[in-house]
């Protein structure tokens, strides 16, 4: 065992990754999958050249102050190397991809081959050429913030026919793509092209997306421009539509501008995996922010029973500590009212039934095919709501029953796990 020797591969991407612990932390980039190794683990890497044995690797880390056993580390490597597949010789263990709770049908629209086509868009990144293009986008601004707070703008609203909103849908779905495009040319700004662009549903609402997880690699900073550059590039197009609004007296633009502009707004929502979050993510430098903040209210509630396990914010800063803190209790609020709100929907959902039911059984009796998708659409339109509040419910118990149930699972077999020396980042950042 003593004599054995491992090989890292050539095609294996190792760097210093910058966040908020108080330990230095590494990445490890293979296959579009990333994670984050401790120090510790990152010396062994190092001596893993297919040269150095198990016996000298220990003396080496012997040297360093840190004492193992060949045994040890064997099994450390086994466990936290090799099972990711980057040990010539050897396959690694096929991981389950973790999928997002959130995001489902997901659509790549965009493939990475196709995206590096599109590699102009990483020149607005240009700091001069930034400030004068938002200097710019000024006047359009104000014309979008002018029409939010007047009340004529929600007046016409009801008055749009059914043919306007085709438009209006049109324009809202480009931004989209527009906002998608301004992730992926700060990303290329850094060097780093995204895996894809598509479509997916973010719980229940459909969004377009761009991932960029391969920006895992930059710094907090750079992270940061690539989280706001959706932003940036939508801020810039809806601005120019507004200044279009005034020479052409278009109320069917305006409304699209100012619909898209209030999502803009709430896109920097940190509690949901929007912009917001993953900007706040980098700028804490608190990776995994959701899982994180699960793992803390987890291990209250299992600390009753004498199970401690895995708590990441154990191994942030005293500073970041009290944002997390903060991030923590501010979360909690917004779900309270996210659920409060959910509720009112819900009710307000079931009242609509006996009419959706009644509307349903209608369309039998009307005569031809283009009355009947009519009806049909005016029915989705009016009880949509009713279809929303029915999968959120659904997705709610499914999981709030599968995290209790794993919850008893811990309390039952009575594990406890108080360190972590590679974890593995979200699979995608979208």
């Amino acid at each position: 065992m003593e004599s054995k020797k491992y090989k890292l591969i050539n095609a294996l991407i190792i760097k210093e990754f910058e966040s908020a612990t108080r330990d230095k932390k590494y990445i490890i980039v293979h296959k579009k999958k990333h994670w984050i190794i401790a120090e510790e683990l990152y010396l062994i890497l190092s001596f893993l050249d297919g040269e150095n044995t198990l016996s000298d690797i220990c003396c080496k880390l012997q040297s360093l102050g840190i004492s193992s056993t060949a045994e040890d580390l064997e099994k450390i490597i086994k466990t936290h190397i090799v099972s990711k597949g980057i040990v010539e010789g050897y396959e690694g263990e096929a991981e389950n991809e973790k999928k997002s709770k959130y995001f489902w049908f997901q659509v790549n629209i965009l493939k990475e081959s196709l995206i590096k086509k599109l590699s102009f868009t990483k020149y607005p990144y240009n700091k001069v050429f930034s400030l004068l293009v938002l200097i710019l986008s000024i006047p359009g601004f104000f014309i979008i913030l002018r029409s939010i707070a007047l009340p004529d703008f929600y007046l016409m609203i009801p008055t749009v026919s059914y043919k306007d909103w085709m438009i209006i849908t049109l324009l809202i779905i480009s931004s989209g793509y527009i906002h998608e495009l301004g992730h992926a040319g700060a990303s290329m700004h850094y060097g780093i092209v995204p895996y894809s662009i598509g479509f997916a549903f973010y719980m229940t609402m459909p969004v377009l997306f761009a991932d960029v997880s391969g920006i895992w690699v930059l710094k907090r900073k750079q992270r940061a421009v690539v989280d706001l550059g959706g932003i940036y590039f939508e801020h810039l197009y809806l601005c120019t539509l507004a200044i279009i609004t005034i020479i052409t007296k278009s109320n069917i633009i305006l409304i699209a501008t100012v619909i898209r502009y209030i999502g803009l707004i709430y896109n920097f929502n940190p509690f949901l995996k929007m912009d917001g979050y993953w900007l706040f993510t980098d700028l804490s430098g608190i990776s995994n922010l959701h899982d994180t903040t699960v793992r803390y209210i987890k291990a209250k509630l299992l600390r009753p029973f004498s199970i401690s396990i895995y708590e990441p914010h154990n191994e942030l800063t005293s500073k970041s500590k009290i944002v997390f803190y903060l991030y923590v209790m501010i979360s909690l609020v917004f779900f309270i009212f996210f659920a409060t709100l959910l509720k009112n929907i819900t009710l307000t959902a079931f009242e609509l039934l006996p009419f959706a039911k009644e509307d349903l059984l209608n369309f039998f009796e009307l005569g031809s095919i283009m009355e009947i998708l009519k009806s049909i659409a005016i029915y989705f339109k009016n009880y949509f709501m009713v279809f929303i509040s029915a999968f959120l419910v659904i997705r709610i118990i499914y999981t709030t029953f599968r995290n209790i149930t794993l919850l008893i699972l811990e309390v039952r077999n009575k594990k406890s796990q108080n360190t972590q020396i590679s974890t593995k980042l979200p699979v995608s950042r979208e």
